[in-house]
């Protein structure tokens, strides 16, 4: 096991940021932890790390004990944040190799990992650039390849392709999955559902400092009752109408709204089917329609009854 808590707890006076969190991370997978702002993901971040004191529980890293001087340790550990952490004053490829020479004292090595990690990020044109002339999706290649260069066999990603162009996201999660498929342990912190269903393997979902729910994504998707949202284009719709479909089997709620009719069906067979033939009985006309399974949002939805993103 790469990562083991058990019950811990941190408080910050009388709010508790973390109120007996346990997590289990194996090795070579990537872990989502997914959780609205002040659920509890940066802090802790802090204490994996060992920046922060805790109250009560243990943190354990391939089997030792994290402290604040666990250098050993830190060695191995790979960090990204949100925030680039890079120095206005070098280039990128003296920023990725300032980086790499914090964890190795091998010049010729610092040479070899830096030039393989530039190479890694498509970063070779921009070698010679500031970090104040690069665009913002640059930026955060450059602050990623500074934090994974020393080649860490754990790495913490926190937010680390928030507001980035398409292109450079998907060089980056194109590169978390290569480093997964290479055996690196990744931790990765987000809200952001779409990152986390593509690229982790196993999901914990924190609230307030508690974990509500792990497991994979389809383990999730599970646990709760929702099977799946049908938005049909109906033309017209009547308040009976409407409350008739309410009412139809296996429905938990309906919704009509310029033109288009939203159905919330429990799982089940045939929801669509029996939806079109409601309509069809009635000789209701109606054009495209959607059928969508749920999201990791409508699990956090109904687990805490409110949305990921408020």
């Amino acid at each position: 096991m790469v990562i083991e808590i058990k019950n811990l707890v941190k408080r910050y006076d009388k709010i508790i940021a973390l109120d007996y969190l346990n997590l289990m991370v194996k090795e070579g997978q990537i872990h989502g932890i997914l959780g609205p702002a002040g659920s509890g993901k940066t802090t802790l971040t802090d204490c994996i790390l060992g920046l922060k004191k805790y109250d009560k529980g243990s943190i354990l890293l391939w089997g030792k004990k994290m402290e604040r001087d666990s250098y050993e340790l830190k060695r191995d550990i790979g960090v990204v944040l949100e925030e680039e952490a890079v120095f206005e004053e070098l280039t990128l490829y003296e920023n990725i190799s300032y980086f790499c020479s914090l964890y190795l004292g091998d010049k010729q090595k610092v040479k070899e990992y830096t030039k393989e990690t530039i190479e890694f990020l498509g970063l070779e044109d921009f070698i010679r650039l500031y970090p104040k002339k690069l665009s913002p999706g640059l930026l955060r290649r450059l602050n990623f390849a500074c934090g994974i260069v020393h080649k860490p066999k754990l790495l913490i990603l926190d937010e680390p392709i928030e507001d980035t162009d398409p292109h450079s996201k998907k060089k980056i999660m194109d590169s978390i999955m290569e480093l997964k498929n290479r055996g690196t342990t990744i931790l990765y912190f987000s809200q952001e559902i779409d990152e986390i269903e593509q690229l982790c393997t196993e999901i914990t979902m924190l609230d307030k400092g508690k974990v509500i729910a792990q497991g994979t994504k389809e383990e999730l998707k599970d646990m709760i009752s929702l099977g799946e949202k049908i938005t049909v284009e109906v033309y017209s719709l009547s308040e009976n109408q409407l409350k008739d479909i309410s009412q139809l089997p296996n429905v938990s709620g309906a919704e009509y709204n310029n033109q288009s009719l939203i159905m919330r069906a429990k799982k089940g067979r045939n929801n669509l089917m029996t939806l079109l033939d409601y309509l069809q009985e009635q000789k209701i006309p109606f054009g495209r329609i959607i059928t969508e399974m749920p999201t990791l949002d409508d699990v956090y939805l109904e687990i805490t009854g409110k949305e990921l993103k408020d």
